[in-house]
Formats: C-alpha cells, structure tokens, sequence
C-alpha cells in the first residue's frame, strides 16, 4: 500500500481529476438505474432481474439464462468485495497483535502448489461471511427503512460525501501531463 508522502503532488492532482469525473459519471448511473428500477417497482433483484424483464418478450430461454450469466459473474465480486471489507473492519477496530487478526485454523496444506500456500478459516473468513449473509438480506428481503422517502433520504445521505468531493475534485485545475488516464 502507498502512503499519502509517496504520491508525487501532481499524481495526486492527477488523481483528484479523474476521481471526480468517475463520481460524477457514477452519479449519472445511479440515476439511470433508478429510472430503470422504476419501471419494475414490483420486482426486486437488480439489474438481472430488469434485464430478464427486457428479453422475456424476445426469448423464453435468453431471459433466465441472462439473471444466471448475472449472478454468474457478480458471485466472486461479492466474495471479493466482502473479504475486502472484512479486512478493513479488522484492520480498523484491532491492534495488529490482536488475537483476533492473528487467529486462524488451518484446514489444508497446499505447500505442493505453492510454498507457504494453505487453506484456512480465520476472522477473516467469518466477517466476510456474514456481509455476504447481510447483503443477501437486504437483497431479499429489502432495506428496513420502507417506502420511496425512506429509501430516496438514505440514498441521496449515502451519496453526499461522493459528491461533494468529486465536485471538489471537478473544480481543481487539469493536471498538466501530457496523458490521457492516471
């Protein structure tokens, strides 16, 4: 990981320039899937579901076989993305000599495919599960927060610290390099 005094000044304008661009292009998206989620607002599931809404009318077979392909996809990213978080978590509420950080129980060798490679459980494992198990909640039963006010204030309070700092970012002068991306 790269700390904040190894970032040249003009990486990090560099940087903060397409950082806000990328919020704001997100922004944009949020809005046009809400458009599409109101077309559907009897069904829950996403974009899958939407999508297989779309195709129905076009193929019987295309439809399901377009939420599968979805979730097909979208599986290690959630696994990922929660694992990712998990390490966070840890990372900001223990000490690095916590018992917590450093507890695991090993289940397999796998040293013969690579050195030092093993399969294990430890907090890791355990608190990434549990997002998953608390997003496939929501996913399924909805947000506790219940009507279209709700769910608009939580969304645009979720929204605002973004924003605001891809406005930031949007009013910092271009970088002067001569490339087009980071």
């Amino acid at each position: 990981m790269i700390s904040q005094s190894e970032v040249s000044p003009q990486r990090s304008a560099h940087l903060r320039y397409w950082y806000g661009r990328w919020v704001i292009f997100g922004f944009i998206q949020a809005f046009t899937y809400a458009e599409i989620a109101g077309l559907f607002p009897n069904k829950s599931g996403g974009a899958s579901v939407y999508s297989a809404a779309a195709w129905v009318r076009y193929s019987k077979f295309i439809a399901p076989l377009s939420v599968w392909c979805n979730w097909l996809a979208w599986t290690p990213v959630l696994a990922i993305g929660c694992g990712i978080a998990a390490g966070y978590i840890l990372y900001a509420f223990f000490a690095p000599d916590a018992a917590i950080r450093t507890w695991e129980i090993q289940l397999a060798d796998l040293g013969f495919l690579k050195e030092g490679l093993k399969l294990r459980l430890n907090s890791t494992f355990f608190i990434g599960a549990t997002l998953i198990l608390i997003s496939f909640a929501i996913q399924h039963r909805g947000t506790p927060t219940s009507g279209a006010h709700g769910r608009r204030l939580t969304g645009c309070l979720r929204s605002a610290p973004s924003l605001a700092s891809s406005m930031r970012s949007c009013l910092a002068p271009a970088p002067m390099s001569g490339g087009r991306g980071p």
